[in-house]
């Protein structure tokens, strides 16, 4: 279990996905582990990547179960989670790529089990141009209803919309 999430096996299986990408694996860090005893083993990676001059850092997990019914449950979960989609934390999101020989899982945040609304509400485009969108489609819809409501209001009993 130690190998197959240690920094190694995590560059590794980083420059898999970034193949063809132009990225680059600079460094991989291990930031943080946790044991939950008997079932899994957990490993958060900072993988420092690097292109053109460019650096970016990305939050790696490895997650890996110790026995087959751990691994089966968690691999269930991964799977209806990510329903199928790739890991792509550059274009993306990199969601869970399963292993089941080593019975490990990695992914990238912003996926998260715990949290299944990490990665639209991490990404800025959808949480701010989005909303306001929003409003200013609301505000539009609402426009011929407040014209009708002032003009009622300054004492015309004909609807202008008529």
């Amino acid at each position: 279990m130690q190998e197959a999430t240690g920094t190694d096996a995590v560059a590794d299986f980083t420059r898999l996905v970034l193949d063809g990408t132009g990225w680059e694996v600079g460094r991989v860090r291990k930031r943080a582990s946790r044991l939950e005893p008997p079932h899994a083993y957990w490993v958060i990676h900072e993988v420092t990547i690097n292109k053109e001059g460019e650096e970016r850092k990305l939050r790696l997990v490895a997650r890996g179960a110790f026995d087959s019914g751990a691994w089966d449950l968690l691999r269930e979960r991964l799977v209806t989670e990510s329903a199928g989609r790739r890991c792509d934390p550059i274009e993306s999101i990199g969601y869970p790529h399963i292993s089941d020989e080593s019975q490990v899982a990695y992914w990238f945040y912003p996926y998260d089990l715990a949290l299944p609304g990490l990665p639209v509400a991490s990404d800025a485009e959808t949480m701010w141009h989005e909303p306001a969108r929003r409003v200013r489609r609301q505000q539009a819809e609402d426009r011929p209803a407040a014209r009708r409501a002032s003009a009622l209001h300054a004492g015309d009993q004909r609807d202008p919309a008529l």
